[in-house]
């Protein structure tokens, strides 16, 4: 018997604004107490015990200034001599209505808000990446950020713009052999 899946109709992508994120929608830090500066701090700190060496950590908006701009973070990194770069992008937090001196406040807090809640996502992420690389061995957390000399692009930037073409194999298959087979006892 043959399967046939109903459409998707979830984008992964098509995220909550900020007041509408919940702790039973998998969102976390949305009331953290920790400043940016302290965040992007346990961040730094996550990524060199990951191996990284963060180079750059620069806040910015990504979108294109339509409905969902989200303000964020671009951290680059260097990994074993590679680059790389992550994105990091807050919630989109809803413009008022109004605007006076007290609805722009509340915006910019809201703003901030968010900016803070996805730093603290993200020190959660690269705190279990940790876990992870220690419990699976070979398993290396940064790698779908590391860009592409070519191209510029992230691998999972690559990957998501079409199949990865890997080097072919030499006849000998000497590029993937470099240990030699040893008998469990």
């Amino acid at each position: 018997m043959e399967f046939t899946p109903k459409e998707n109709t979830t984008n992964p992508l098509d995220v909550p604004f900020f007041h509408e994120a919940t702790a039973e929608g998998g969102w976390a830090g949305q009331g953290t107490g920790q400043t940016i500066r302290t965040l992007r701090s346990q961040i730094t700190q996550a990524m060199t015990r990951l191996g990284a060496t963060i180079t750059v950590f620069q806040e910015g908006t990504f979108g294109d200034g339509g409905e969902k701009p989200r303000d964020g973070f671009m951290v680059h990194y260097t990994y074993n001599g590679v680059q790389g770069s992550i994105k990091i992008a807050a919630l989109p937090v809803k413009k008022p209505d109004r605007i006076n001196a007290k609805t722009r406040a509340g915006y910019a807090t809201r703003k901030k808000k968010a900016m803070k809640m996805a730093l603290y996502m993200f020190r959660d992420y690269l705190r279990g990446a940790w876990y992870a690389q220690q419990l699976s061995p070979g398993y290396l957390p940064l790698i779908p950020w590391m860009l592409s000399p070519d191209t510029g692009l992230t691998v999972s930037e690559t990957f998501q713009n079409g199949p990865l073409a890997l080097p072919e194999p030499d006849g000998n298959f000497t590029q993937f052999l470099d240990a030699e087979w040893k008998e469990n006892e």
